[in-house]
């Protein structure tokens, strides 16, 4: 079920996951509560734009990452 968040499913994986589906009364709401939860994390505000930092924000980033990180 966790799969089927994060990829498509193989034919066969998605048919026994419904064919479990059709016997099982816990899955099919865990599923939604499963669902509601990716979408709402889709949904979230990306974290601010490096575009919008000051030049001096950006320096003292740069500073204090390791060297092999940035490219001098």
């Amino acid at each position: 079920m966790s799969d089927s968040l994060d990829r498509l499913l193989r034919w066969d994986e998605w048919l026994a996951m419904r064919g479990h589906w059709l016997v099982c009364r816990v899955c099919p709401p865990v599923k939604k509560l499963m669902d509601s939860i990716a979408r709402a994390a889709r949904q979230t505000s990306p974290s601010p734009s490096n575009e919008r930092m000051s030049a001096d924000a950006k320096e003292r980033i740069k500073r204090a990452l390791p060297e092999k990180q940035h490219p001098t």
